[in-house]
């Protein structure tokens, strides 16, 4: 295709303005519509029932021809891939007003102004933050980027221009843990359900937030009273970053906490409940066994007789009380979770891109065949994608030097739940290394 041998040229060749510019002439919007031009020729996209997007007023490209469009229906995006025009679901509430303009911020943010506020939206997990700007009166009306990297922003009253890409101010201030010291092995030693309590500086400026490690999602501090409590005894780690306004975001601080178990999980107690009782049973069924027919055959029935109904018995037991790790096919949301309407499902392909221009699929150090291993192994190249992506493209080219790679991405595969059953809808792409590559992306 004309489109994918351009993106991939641009990997190879020192024209970045020329396709970046090829990229954003790839859409267009006719009468309120989004169109995609590929080379069989303008392709409308179709909105999923219930989430049509109404009047597109504005659209904005990113590097990896992802394209975000600013409609009376609310923020929307669309790929090349996929004929789906999808709305966006926000995390922690909608942006105030109707969307009437979106230029890209960065890697993985947008711009976006509404009839009555300017925010800033991360375009993975889609945070949003409202800017203290100062706006013209609303309702506002378009937004556009200057050749000089300045924006324009016109309401009611005028038009104001406004420097939105300037650098955060630098360093980045450093979560504390309050009122305790670790041990010498770095971890935090707690209680079950016994809170870690943190001091956020500058948490009037700032939007602190924490995840669990190997976890995707930010979840927010609480800025009058931060703290974490944790729910599952054993070694475990949180991620704790602070975001500014316009959601560019510190280094991540890693928090290492060893939660006590308690007393009924105890391995001695846990040895010595199960334990008895188990072996109590299997002598019990071996006995009645030999007792019916006498035969060695019938005294092993019994003993597996007995050793079944334990595992089964055990397999409900973690099904009911989960404290760590579920028993295979039990305890599992998966197995119990229905799907609702509009809600997504994913799948993330890791891929290497080779000098010739061709992505091979990898999978991620510490990863393996399973969905949820792979998505586990992936966050520390989504969340710190610079670092871990070059470490490891240093390492799988010192291993491999036969098949080489320039670059690594996550896409992150998307379907949404209709009544007609799960319809693909536009890709993310989680981390590009180095961001030139995203260009070239499938």
């Amino acid at each position: 295709m004309l489109v994918e041998f351009l993106l991939i040229a641009a990997v190879q060749l020192p024209v970045a303005p020329v396709v970046a510019a090829q990229i954003e002439s790839a859409w267009r919007i006719d009468d309120g519509a989004v169109f995609h031009l590929g080379p069989d020729g303008p392709r409308a996209l179709r909105a999923l029932p219930g989430r049509a997007p109404g009047l597109a007023r504005q659209l904005t490209v990113d590097a990896s021809g992802t394209a975000y469009v600013a409609a009376q229906g609310g923020l929307f995006i669309a790929a090349p891939d996929c004929d789906v025009l999808d709305r966006v679901d926000f995390d922690f509430g909608e942006p105030p007003g109707a969307p009437v303009g979106v230029a890209v911020a960065g890697p993985n943010r947008v711009w976006l102004l509404t009839e009555t506020a300017l925010c800033a939206v991360e375009t993975r997990q889609f945070l949003w933050s409202t800017l203290d700007s100062a706006l013209p009166s609303p309702p506002l009306r378009s937004l556009h980027k200057r050749s000089d990297g300045q924006y324009e922003i016109e309401g009611s009253t005028g038009v104001v221009v406004l420097d939105l890409d300037r650098a955060s101010p630098e360093p980045w201030p450093t979560a504390r843990v309050v009122g305790r010291a670790p041990r010498e092995d770095g971890a935090h030693a707690l209680e079950l359900r016994e809170p870690l309590e943190l001091d956020l500086p500058d948490a009037h400026r700032l939007r602190w937030m924490w995840r669990e490690a190997g976890r995707f999602r930010w979840l927010p501090l609480d800025e009058a009273s931060p703290r974490l409590e944790f729910t599952r005894p054993g070694r475990q780690a949180v991620c704790v970053v602070a975001f500014d306004a316009a959601l560019r975001r510190s280094d991540e601080q890693r928090l290492e906490v060893d939660v006590a178990y308690p007393p009924s999980l105890d391995r001695s107690a846990l040895a010595l409940g199960i334990g008895a009782p188990a072996l109590a049973f299997i002598a019990l069924s071996v006995w009645l066994a030999w007792r019916r027919a006498r035969t060695p055959s019938a005294a092993w029935r019994g003993f597996l007789s007995a050793a079944i109904a334990i595992v089964l018995t055990l397999q409900l037991a973690a099904a009911v009380f989960p404290h760590s790790k579920g028993w295979p096919f039990v305890g599992f949301t998966m197995y119990t979770r229905v799907s609702e309407r509009d809600s997504l499902s994913y799948r993330h392909e890791f891929i290497g891109l080779a000098p010739n221009g061709k992505w091979r699929l990898l999978t991620p150090p510490g990863g393996a065949f399973g969905k949820y291993e792979n998505e586990r192994a992936l966050q520390p190249f989504i969340h710190d994608d610079s670092r871990r992506s070059a470490r490891f493209l240093d390492e799988w080219n010192r291993a491999r030097p036969s098949e080489r790679l320039v670059g690594v991405a996550d896409l992150c595969r998307r379907r949404r739940m209709t009544p007609d059953g799960p319809v693909e809808v536009p890709r993310l792409v989680m981390f590009a290394h180095p961001p030139e590559i995203a260009r070239a992306l499938p």
